[in-house]
């Protein structure tokens, strides 16, 4: 069977969490620090390749046994992208560049949590471009993850 993951949605909310982002740094900044422009095109551009894994899959689900290896290791491959090396900030064990436990309060959920802590909490200017091209690289591998998908 494949994996019931719909990276489609999930990359359609990730561009909206980083419209979000430029909005909360304009609010506290007045302006963007940070140009997010970017990291929102390679966020539409993995939607756009998961949509297409996730037709070609829908095809394949209505033929007969086919085997989903191949595309099962390209989903664990993508949420592995999706790490940073070295941590979030404050946070050196904590990897996820999407979620993670808010810094400051508790378990509460904290969307984009390098962009965050470093712009807003930490108000790092340049640790926040790392994050940001951190990102955007992680999303442009996990484009070319499911581009080689559908091949």
């Amino acid at each position: 069977d494949a994996l019931p993951f719909n990276y489609s949605s999930y990359a359609t909310e990730v561009a909206q969490y980083l419209r979000d982002f430029d909005g909360a740094q304009k609010m506290k900044f007045g302006s963007s620090r940070i140009d997010v422009a970017p990291v929102i095109k390679a966020a539409e551009d993995w939607a756009s390749a998961a949509a297409k894994v996730e037709a070609s899959t829908n095809v394949k689900l209505d033929r007969d046994g086919k085997d989903y290896g191949q595309l099962n290791k390209a989903l664990q491959n993508v949420e592995r992208a999706l790490l940073v090396k070295g941590g979030l900030p404050d946070r050196p064990w904590y990897k996820h560049q999407i979620y993670a436990p808010q810094y400051h309060n508790g378990f509460a959920l904290q969307k984009l949590p390098g962009l965050y802590d470093a712009l807003i909490g930490n108000e790092d200017p340049v640790q926040a471009q790392q994050y940001e091209n951190d990102l955007r690289s992680s999303l442009n591998d996990a484009t070319a993850i499911f581009q080689l998908a559908t091949r």
